[in-house]
């Protein structure tokens, strides 16, 4: 993804699988999560001075989704 709206919303379903989403420091992630035998986890933190938000809706079943600052 190269630009998207502020306050977007990303929509993820993961079933007995893995996903890394990489997300730059400078945007702040607002995640809701809803998972059964499965989890989300999100690794570093955003910066002080974010430019700007993406809404994350995370779906796991028996799988794992990890959220990377980068």
């Amino acid at each position: 993804v190269e630009h998207f709206t502020h306050g977007c919303s990303l929509d993820e379903d993961c079933a007995f699988g893995k996903l890394t989403i990489l997300v730059p420091r400078n945007i702040l992630v607002e995640l809701d999560k809803d998972s059964a035998f499965g989890s989300v986890d999100i690794q570093g933190n955003h910066d002080a001075n974010v430019i700007s938000s993406i809404r994350i809706d995370a779906d796991v079943s028996f799988g794992q989704i990890n959220i990377k600052y980068i």
